[in-house]
């Protein structure tokens, strides 16, 4: 889709979708919602493969499908209600099993709102394992371009695609739930956006209200289905002085690690050893506000 936001060409191999701000992907504060900028992206990705004849109905005749295992995402300003937003995705590359996509969302004036990048893996149904990307996404145009340098943060540190994450250990359990039946996808598996929202719902009242999310990074390790117990466990350590690589200083800065864990339905608590299977890392970065 061209987008028409200003006179600025489009890009060779460059997916470009307008979005308007629902109210129910707005939080109490009148912006949009982590989640709701990650659904975009999410759904940029899927339409542009669509295109390139790589979508999810293509892949799934072929016994295959697509699933989402890392993501990074920089948040420099969360839009508003009612805002239109603007976002742009493009293929980077293939990293051994992972097919890499950057990302952009900006405003009308053209501001980046959110950038990062993603790596996919085309799992087979059948044998439950990932396969070679690359008979999969011959029709993509590779563009070299970070949609982290584009946005001034800068991939620093020469990141390819986004990090693998570890889990500090410790902590505390902070929350848990039983997956329901609506947190399912076409994949028949909970989609990678829940375990977003479940994780950064998990967070106290000082995050929700007077913290602001500048950084999200997500490891999304195994599969859960309907009715599989999930737990959160969560990690809070003072951050580093830089902003997650926005400039801003300050000892405000608090990076938030969770691990979501699954039991299934049929695990009893006195099982040996740890029963809970990590299904997905979370590393998040916020500046306090208040």
């Amino acid at each position: 889709m061209e987008n028409s936001r200003n006179a600025r060409p489009p890009a060779q191999g460059v997916y470009y979708e307008n979005y308007l701000v629902r109210s129910y992907e707005t939080g109490p504060d009148g912006r949009a919602c982590p989640a709701a900028l990650c659904r975009y992206i999410e759904d940029m990705a899927g339409a542009h493969a669509s295109l390139l004849g790589s979508g999810l109905q293509d892949l799934l005749a072929q016994g295959c499908t697509w699933v989402l295992s890392r993501l990074r995402v920089r948040f420099f300003r969360r839009p508003a209600y009612r805002e239109e937003v603007f976002g742009e995705t493009w293929p980077t590359g293939i990293d051994r099993l992972l097919a890499l996509r950057d990302f952009l969302i900006r405003d009308r004036e053209d501001r980046i709102l959110a950038a990062g990048n993603s790596a996919w893996l085309i799992i087979d149904l059948e044998k439950r394992r990932p396969q070679r990307p690359g008979p999969f996404v011959e029709k993509f145009f590779i563009n070299p371009r970070r949609a982290l340098n584009l946005a001034g943060g800068g991939a620093e540190n020469g990141e390819v695609s986004a990090p693998r994450l570890e889990y500090p250990g410790g902590g505390e359990k902070t929350a848990g739930l039983r997956v329901p039946y609506s947190a399912l996808d076409l994949n028949n598996h909970v989609n990678n956006v829940n375990y977003i929202t479940w994780a950064l719902d998990a967070l106290g009242p000082e995050f929700r209200g007077g913290g602001e999310i500048a950084d999200l990074g997500v490891n999304f390790l195994s599969e859960c289905r309907c009715g599989e117990n999930i737990q959160i466990h969560t990690v809070e350590r003072p951050g580093p002085p830089d902003i997650a690589g926005t400039g801003q200083t300050g000892a405000l800065e608090t990076v938030v690690s969770q691990k979501i864990t699954r039991r299934a339905p049929e695990t009893k608590p006195e099982t040996p050893g740890d029963p809970e299977a990590p299904v997905c890392l979370v590393e998040s970065r916020f500046q306090k506000t208040g």
